[in-house]
């Protein structure tokens, strides 16, 4: 997953994105996320917006629990 910083009404051009641009915004990253960039194909990529939603008011609904993971929603930027 990547998070880039934007505001939020801006039109991003990051969903058209290649490998290769990803790789050029990334580089200074540790290892192993350049090599992982730079071995990924532009037709392995995915893009799906971050909604934000209101925070759950409840984690049960009857004999469901949601974990953690499941309900923490990403921090502004």
């Amino acid at each position: 997953m990547v998070c880039l910083h934007q505001q939020h009404t801006a039109k991003s051009d990051a969903k058209n994105w290649t490998t290769a641009e990803l790789l050029n915004n990334f580089k200074e990253y540790h290892d192993p996320i350049p090599t992982i960039l730079s071995e990924t194909k532009d037709t392995e990529l995915i893009w799906n917006d971050i909604i934000d939603i209101a925070p759950l008011q409840q984690l049960a609904f009857d004999n469901i629990l949601c974990s953690e993971m499941l309900v923490t929603p990403l921090p502004p930027i």
